[in-house]
């Protein structure tokens, strides 16, 4: 039976950005849930709670460093498949029997949105135009905001239509496991992507995990990004239980931050003084670390 395939990249930048929301939901929702969570499993242990909502972080810094092998390996569809199968993985947080299981649950979903969002650039290229590129890779920037600001506004009123939080949890990932599914039928064109970049550029010098180590750059922005990184962390994990209710409110500003940094992409060209001055706005506020040679 040869089932249609889809070929339409608006499409294809829908079932991306909707991937990567609901693992954001999956994710902070299991956050939000952690108290009802740890009380079903009759753990009273707060560094045990922490160590559950650490393990999607960890996941996270693990996965991004196997991901471009795992590209190689597989090709970018079906990579970013895997990526969904293990976000669909978060099924298991609020089925898992025992302790050990919903961690590892966690990890392995946290895994799976590591892997994600390594591929939507490569995903981005193979289907649109050098020019449309900025404005899709703005939008994917923004899912994981949405899916976050989603839960944090949210969240009641989904468990209150599904009877309960766990029921939430697994509507969220059989919704993943559901685009996943769809995610089969998209016609792969990362190979021909790839084939038509080789003819119109020459081919680049080997670049390796080493390389990319000692690269002085690398570290410097990673650094830089790591201030704001750590900040949105808390937003939605230590935030609500102190009490501090602008968690949702940030979230939503940077939604609309990331929409107006999509258009004035188009508009200004150099892109290293933009970031330096939004770096220096979030230092003086007190939220990061800024380095100014990058």
């Amino acid at each position: 039976m040869n089932l249609p395939k889809i070929n339409n990249k608006y499409l294809v930048a829908i079932l991306v950005f909707t991937s990567y929301t609901l693992f954001a939901m999956a994710w902070v929702g299991g956050t939000a849930s952690m108290s009802q969570i740890m009380s079903a499993m009759q753990v009273n242990s707060l560094a045990s709670a922490s160590f559950i909502s650490g393990a999607v972080t960890l996941a996270k810094i693990v996965g991004t460093f196997i991901a471009a092998a795992l590209a190689l390996k597989l090709g970018i569809k079906n990579a970013f498949l895997v990526s969904g199968l293990l976000i669909s993985i978060g099924l298991l947080t609020p089925l898992s029997p025992n302790y050990e299981l919903l961690l590892l649950s966690r990890f392995l979903m946290g895994l799976g949105g590591a892997f994600m969002i390594v591929y939507f650039n490569p995903i981005v290229m193979a289907w649109f135009a050098p020019e449309e590129r900025p404005t899709i890779n703005g939008i994917n920037a923004v899912a994981f905001n949405v899916g976050t600001g989603i839960i944090l506004w949210q969240m009641n009123n989904f468990n209150r239509l599904t009877g309960s939080w766990k029921n939430t949890l697994i509507l969220f990932s059989l919704t993943s496991l559901v685009l996943c599914i769809a995610w089969l039928l998209v016609k792969n064109k990362t190979n021909d992507a790839h084939s038509s970049e080789k003819q119109a550029i020459q081919e680049p010098a080997h670049y390796s995990y080493t390389d990319g180590l000692k690269d002085k750059f690398n570290w410097v922005y990673a650094l830089t990004y790591s201030g704001i990184l750590a900040f949105y962390i808390c937003l939605f994990t230590f935030y609500p239980k102190a009490g501090i209710s602008q968690s949702a409110l940030v979230i939503g500003s940077g939604i609309v931050g990331t929409l107006a940094g999509v258009f004035y992409s188009k508009k200004i060209i150099t892109r290293v003084p933009v970031i330096r001055l939004v770096w220096l706005n979030y230092n003086l506020n007190g939220n990061g670390i800024i380095i100014w040679s990058v």
